[in-house]
């Protein structure tokens, strides 16, 4: 449940290229501008307007979890904690206040960005698949 959690929170946090299947979803943004201000649910916890509920499914294993990701580049996961995201030029790196490492990539926004998906990366050989949606406070 904490790897989720993170993997969540990097997800969100994660600024990523992908090509989307579907007419109404947009990956969030392209290599150059590498914008992450769809994720995000306010300019910190005091002041979040929304927050992220998210399923992650890697192999048979569910693991539902729900995270924030804030301007200041902090979040808060529910299997996570407290964590610190920094975006690159293709991926959202997320570190929880325990030290669990997270890569986030392929993000893939709906239309109205009330949906995301993402790829979440713990290692070289581990990865799981997110579906996250937008819920208002």
């Amino acid at each position: 449940m904490y790897r989720t959690m993170m993997v969540l929170i990097a997800s969100i946090l994660m600024i990523g290229c992908s090509s989307s299947d579907s007419d109404n979803e947009t990956p969030l943004n392209d290599t150059e501008t590498l914008d992450v201000s769809r994720l995000l649910n306010g300019d910190s916890e005091i002041t979040a307007t929304s927050f992220w509920q998210c399923l992650t499914r890697s192999g048979l294993d569910e693991q539902s979890y729900v995270f924030s990701a804030y301007t200041d580049r902090t979040g808060m996961a529910s299997s996570a904690g407290l964590f610190t995201w920094v975006p690159t030029e293709e991926t959202v790196e997320v570190t929880a206040s325990s030290g669990q490492f997270i890569v986030i990539a392929d993000i893939v926004f709906s239309d109205d960005s009330s949906e995301v998906s993402y790829t979440e990366i713990y290692s070289p050989v581990e990865s799981a698949q997110t579906e996250c949606v937008r819920q208002t406070l």
